[in-house]
């Protein structure tokens, strides 16, 4: 065997290593951008509402899968919706407390800003907009965990409703994909060409799963029609009589179940580190190098 063929073999190796090796070689920057499903709430008395949202499991995922990462965002908090702050450490040691959830906002708010959320007590709901914070975030983000557009529904809906009839309209739906539309236009301005948006489908809620199937299918849209947008189904298995600790916002179960599905769209799109690229491109190289040689054999 010659000495390109030899090289070119030994690239193939590196390069399949590598593919087998998987997740643990990958280091991802993840922005968890949303509402209070992503923010998520300590109320001191209320051990139900001491919940740290899907981020506290992802990131115990994450972290036994041998994936590096990353949570950005332009706040820490939780909503507090009780008279105490949560403990120190909480929810647990070297949690990545960085997120960008916003209790209470819309779609909208989120591209231009939002409420002071009163009910937030100690806590906040965050301040500012989309296109303020992405230019402060220390790292780039990589992938943006996007789940948004049930504060649109609850606030949409008109007085009386019940749930066997879904009471948005047409227009109401339209203007909360063409909301969500506008969060990922600015989303588009990072500066990151490799750029990937995890866009989930709404989680049901106890009084809103008609509204919230009708709007899904518009966020199903939206995903089939933008190549940087992946869509996350967060509907499918969740069952928020069992999964949410109030009809909207997920217990354990829920946040497992959200976590859960995360994971398996980051498994998806992680990013190799830059030894892989280095194998690759070797790979590549070689196999130039050996149609050349073998072309010139007439």
């Amino acid at each position: 065997m010659n000495r390109t063929m030899s090289s070119c073999y030994f690239a193939c190796s590196c390069c399949l290593l590598m593919a087998l090796a998987g997740p643990g070689l990958a280091h991802v920057v993840l922005l968890p951008l949303g509402d209070s499903i992503t923010q998520a709430e300590y109320h001191s008395g209320i051990p139900d509402q001491q919940r740290p949202s899907y981020r506290d499991p992802l990131q115990t995922l994450l972290t036994n899968a041998g994936i590096g990462f990353d949570f950005v965002g332009s706040h820490t908090d939780y909503c507090q919706s009780g008279p105490l702050p949560p403990p120190v450490g909480f929810p647990s040691a070297g949690f990545d407390p960085d997120h960008e959830g916003h209790w209470g906002w819309t779609a909208d708010e989120i591209v231009d800003g939002g409420p002071v959320i009163s009910s937030c007590a100690g806590g906040t709901a965050g301040s500012g907009k989309l296109s303020d914070w992405i230019p402060n975030y220390p790292a780039i983000p990589d992938l943006v965990l996007l789940h948004i557009g049930t504060n649109d529904i609850i606030q949409g809906l008109p007085p009386g409703h019940t749930t066997g009839v879904q009471d948005l309209t047409p227009a109401q739906i339209a203007e909360i994909k063409s909301d969500i539309e506008s969060i990922i236009t600015t989303l588009k301005t990072i500066s990151n060409p490799n750029l990937t948006i995890l866009l989930a489908n709404l989680i049901p809620g106890t009084l809103i799963d008609l509204e919230v199937q009708a709007v899904n299918a518009e966020i199903a849209m939206i995903a089939l029609a933008d190549p940087m947008v992946t869509l996350v189904d967060q509907y499918s298995g969740f069952d928020a009589n069992t999964s949410t600790y109030d009809g909207v916002h997920p217990n354990m179960a829920g946040e497992m179940h959200m976590a859960d599905r995360w994971f398996t769209a980051i498994q998806q799109v992680t990013v190799p580190e830059p030894g892989a690229w280095v194998c690759c491109g070797m790979l590549a190289f070689f196999a130039a190098v050996k149609k050349v040689r073998l072309g010139d054999r007439k």
